[in-house]
C-alpha cells in the first residue's frame, strides 16, 4: 500500500484484492495483468496498462478527490 497526502492506495491487479481493499476503505489502483479484464477490476479508482502507464498518470492519480 502507498500513502499519498493522507490517502491510502493499494496498487494491485486482482479483483479479490480490490474487493478486500474496498471493505477496508482503501482505494485501489489496478494494473492490468494476470488475464483479468477491465470489467473484473471494477471498484478500482483507476486502471493502468502497466507500471510505466501508472507513472505517466501519477499526478492525475494523486489529484483524485476523496
Amino acid at each position: 500500500m502507498t500513502t499519498l497526502r493522507g490517502i491510502i492506495f493499494d496498487i494491485d491487479g486482482a479483483p479479490y484484492d480490490i474487493v478486500a481493499a474496498g471493505k477496508a476503505n482503501v482505494r485501489t489502483v489496478a494494473v492490468r495483468g494476470g488475464g483479468w479484464k477491465d470489467g473484473d477490476l471494477q471498484g478500482a479508482v483507476a486502471i493502468y496498462d502497466d507500471s510505466a502507464d501508472l507513472l505517466v498518470h501519477f499526478e492525475a492519480l494523486i489529484a483524485l478527490p476523496g
